[in-house]
């Protein structure tokens, strides 16, 4: 059996004697759709060559289908996103209301803003979320 190192994410180890099943699962989300598949060791001839199996098979899965960058899955619009634009919410505080704006500038680094509905109004918000969100993504 492998020693207990970290391996790459979307590979595991699967030991189950009362099923027989010893392989290496590869589990993998891009875009939408899920990749998933299994490394027998007695079809790759062992423990260690079924993990090369797996490594190779998913150093090709990132190759042909790289994972999102931080701006595109940023720029995902959600189910539940009230403004039209990702980023950029309505918000009520303490009687106040006002637009948010949050953007990706780094890896786990992130910019907010708020603005006042009183001052950007609400019937005008299509177009200046708009705005916002391309001079967000500028930065």
């Amino acid at each position: 059996m492998a020693s207990k190192t970290a391996f790459p994410t979307g590979i595991r180890r699967i030991d189950n004697p009362h099923t027989h099943t010893h392989c290496w699962h590869v589990f993998i989300q891009r875009r939408g759709g899920v990749i998933t598949r299994h490394f027998s060791d007695g079809i790759h001839g062992g423990e260690k060559l079924a993990l090369h199996s797996a490594l190779c098979f998913l150093r090709e899965i990132d190759r042909s289908q790289p994972p999102l960058l931080r701006k595109e899955y940023a720029d995902i619009l959600r189910k539940n996103n009230t403004s039209g634009v990702p980023g950029v919410s309505r918000h009520e505080s303490n009687g106040k209301k006002f637009w948010a704006a949050r953007w990706p500038t780094g890896v786990g680094q992130s910019k907010s803003a708020k603005f006042t509905i009183r001052k950007y109004g609400e019937k005008r918000h299509s177009s200046w979320r708009s705005r916002l969100a391309r001079q967000v993504w500028r930065v």
